[in-house]
């Protein structure tokens, strides 16, 4: 198998280059988000963080280079996968895409992200645009205090961001760092258009659902006795055409 690099520009020339969300959802359409309040009962968050901290002490598990995420561990703790084809949440997803959805990543948080603002869709773009919808889950009740989520209401609505906006080279040779000029553009589109951020100030058991082209990130994790357990998981949009814009690779999505 051959592998060439794969961005947004070799879909420039091609007409209908994004795929609209279509729901009747008002908070969805507007925002860019919904909340689907105490959706995963406690007995099942309680086991997913027992069987969690459990992978990571037997060395099943392990955070990335961030030291803070921990990618598909749905591959090593099967509970996972009890959210990430949770019925009523798929269910929702597809209502607000109009399509069918495939789980492509999930990460694991066992303390505050501190990510900085961004949109999914830089990292995980489709041709169309917009193939793209993420939840966040909330393993216990996170705030301020322990490095909650916060978001931009309405930045949903700006362009799609790809690698010529943000001045990064394409091809064979990628610029020094593609990810910090993407922030640096990003926040600038907040300046210029006056965005307010907002706080999710999550209960256990709680979902987020957000927009792929959303501007959210991770609060300071302030109080470092404390844990911020959360969960992410990112889903395709059924027939796309799926890559990393910034790093210009192909994306596979064989489904969880």
């Amino acid at each position: 198998m051959v592998w060439q690099s794969l961005s947004s520009k070799h879909f420039a020339k091609l007409s209908n280059t994004t795929k609209d969300y279509t729901t009747t959802d008002d908070l969805w359409e507007e925002k860019g988000y919904v909340v689907l309040p105490k959706c995963l009962d406690d007995d099942l968050v309680d086991q997913i963080n027992a069987d969690i901290q459990t992978a990571v002490d037997e060395g099943r598990i392990d955070f990335n280079y961030t030291q803070r995420k921990i990618l598909f561990a749905y591959e090593k703790v099967p509970v996972l996968k009890k959210v990430i084809n949770h019925k009523g949440i798929v269910a929702k997803l597809e209502e607000l895409v109009g399509n069918k959805v495939v789980p492509f990543q999930s990460i694991n948080f066992l303390k505050g992200s501190e990510q900085a603002a961004h949109s999914d869709s830089v990292h995980m773009a489709s041709y169309p645009l917009g193939g793209l919808i993420a939840i966040w889950v909330a393993l216990e009740d996170i705030n301020e205090q322990n490095g909650g989520l916060f978001y931009y209401p309405e930045s949903h609505k700006l362009p799609y961001a790809t690698n010529a906006d943000v001045g990064n080279q394409t091809g064979g040779l990628l610029s020094p760092n593609p990810n910090k000029n993407y922030e640096d553009y990003v926040q600038k589109q907040i300046a210029d258009n006056n965005f307010k951020k907002e706080h999710f100030k999550a209960e256990k058991g709680d979902v987020l659902i957000w927009h792929a082209n959303l501007i959210h990130g991770g609060l300071p994790h302030l109080d470092k006795s404390l844990s911020r357990k959360s969960m992410v998981v990112h889903y395709f949009v059924q027939d796309h055409i799926c890559y990393h814009e910034l790093s210009q690779r192909p994306a596979v999505v064989k489904g969880i």
